[in-house]
């Protein structure tokens, strides 16, 4: 297994964890964002005939994907989402 390497990300902008707003404005942003991760090249799992690209819960959000390559797709695409 490849070893990960973590960095620091500074952060600039932000909405504090408690703040009530938190939730509201992750629904807003990733309602829009949550399709992109069932595309076929994201290559998303299957459970029954339901495509399972994400989980999303309250202000959470966990992609899946059962390669790596798809995988950082998705997290391009993500990327390119917030930069939107």
């Amino acid at each position: 297994m490849k070893d990960l390497v973590h960095q620091s990300i500074p952060v600039k902008r932000a909405v504090k964890q408690v703040d009530v707003l938190s939730p509201l404005l992750f629904n807003i942003c990733i309602n829009d964002a949550v399709d992109m991760f069932n595309e076929r090249d994201s290559d998303p799992p299957s459970l029954n005939i339901s495509v399972i690209g994400c989980l999303l819960y309250a202000d959470d959000l966990i992609i899946l994907s059962t390669t790596a390559d798809g995988l950082q797709k998705s997290f391009d695409k993500l990327h390119k989402c917030c930069q939107t």
